[in-house]
């Protein structure tokens, strides 16, 4: 078996030197680097292994936890467990105010026991225990006047730099947030 998708959005490795590829279409692709065998990940794999969806758009391995958070188009936020196989899904709650505000998931990004998390039109801080996300608020400042979120990067003094696109404004966010 070899790659479920040939369009590629990510990929790492984990602590056994096992490589993750994340595919937009194709799920995510687990290639053990010692026998060469490939596991798919999708929303038609075993129970155990099945994703929300296919169309992923970003992961992040932690190794203190020896997981990975997955983002996915239109998919929410799975949470795959190495030392398990399990995969565990956060989708959109808007009924609940601390719920996840939407499920066109872009970007993830570790941020110790919380993951930082792009959509479209907003970003939210998301406990990894809880599943629980506060929003970050001082973007929702620059998003009233129009435009998206385009990316972010965080730094090594955990300001998170956001480019927001139409009109284009690069913004720095200092925690807290």
């Amino acid at each position: 078996e070899g790659l479920s998708s040939p369009i590629i959005s990510e990929v790492l490795a984990d602590r056994k030197g096992n490589l993750w590829v994340a595919t937009e279409g194709g799920g995510l692709n687990m290639i053990d680097r010692k026998s060469g065998r490939t596991t798919w990940y999708k929303t038609d794999s075993p129970r155990g292994r099945r994703l929300s969806e296919n169309n992923i758009k970003d992961m992040v391995y932690v190794p203190e936890d020896n997981e990975i958070w997955v983002g996915i188009h239109l998919g929410g936020i799975n949470r795959l467990d190495l030392d398990t196989g399990t995969i565990r899904q956060y989708r959109e709650d808007t009924k609940r105010k601390d719920g996840l505000p939407s499920d066109d998931i872009l970007n993830v990004a570790d941020y110790g026991d919380s993951l930082i998390v792009r959509m479209k039109s907003n970003m939210c801080i998301m406990d990894k225990k809880t599943g629980r996300c506060r929003p970050i608020r001082p973007i929702d400042d620059y998003l009233s006047k129009g435009g998206y979120i385009r990316m972010f990067i965080k730094d090594s003094k955990d300001n998170i730099w956001v480019v927001k696109w139409n009109p284009f404004k690069l913004v720095r966010l200092a925690p807290p947030y």
